[in-house]
Parts: C-alpha cells; sequence; structure tokens
C-alpha cells in the first residue's frame, strides 16, 4: 500500500518556497528589532550623559550655595561682633564702589 499523502488528508505540508519567504520574513523581523534595539540603546547613552552632566552642574550650584550661605554666616558673625577698625562701619556697608574701581577712583 501505498503512504497517505497529505492532500489526502486536508492538510498540506509547506513548500520549500513558502519556508523560504518566511525565514525571509523572520530575518527581516529580526534585523528590524536589532536596529529599534540599537536606536534604544542610543537614547539610552545620550540621555545618561545628559544626567551626568545635570548632576554636575547641580552639584556645583550646590558648592557654590555652600559658600554663599557660609560667606553670610561670616557676615553676620562679623556684624554682631560689633564695629571694627575703619570709621565704625561693618562688612561693606557704605562702600560704593563696584567691582574692578581701586580706591583711587580708577
Amino acid at each position: 500500500m501505498w503512504p497517505r499523502s497529505p492532500r489526502i488528508t486536508g492538510r498540506s505540508r509547506p513548500t520549500r518556497l513558502t519556508l523560504a519567504r518566511q525565514l525571509k520574513e523572520e530575518k527581516a523581523l529580526v534585523a528590524e528589532a536589532e536596529a529599534a534595539k540599537v536606536n534604544v540603546q542610543a537614547q539610552l547613552a545620550a540621555n545618561e550623559k545628559a544626567l551626568a552632566g545635570k548632576e554636575a552642574q547641580i552639584a556645583q550650584l550646590e558648592k557654590e550655595e555652600a559658600a554663599r550661605q557660609a560667606r553670610l554666616a561670616a557676615e553676620a558673625e562679623a556684624g554682631r561682633r560689633g564695629p571694627q577698625k575703619g570709621g565704625g562701619r561693618s562688612g561693606r556697608q557704605g562702600s560704593s564702589r563696584s567691582k574692578g574701581q581701586s580706591r583711587s577712583g580708577g
């Protein structure tokens, strides 16, 4: 007796052409997924670099603010101690010179 053909049972086996087409489609999907993965990784790297820059900026601002607070505390402490020599004025009160000007008016 002859073996039964798949067509007799109502099911057909995929042909080589169908399998080749499916393989090609799967390879295209894999390539597309890989390209998307590379794109996401590039975006992630850019975001991490931006975050590091912002963190450095925040650290610098915190350092500057701490120095400002320390200066203000020192000025306040100097004001509590009373007048210093130089006409009884403490700190920068009464000084109208801007940065860069000397006492000789230059």
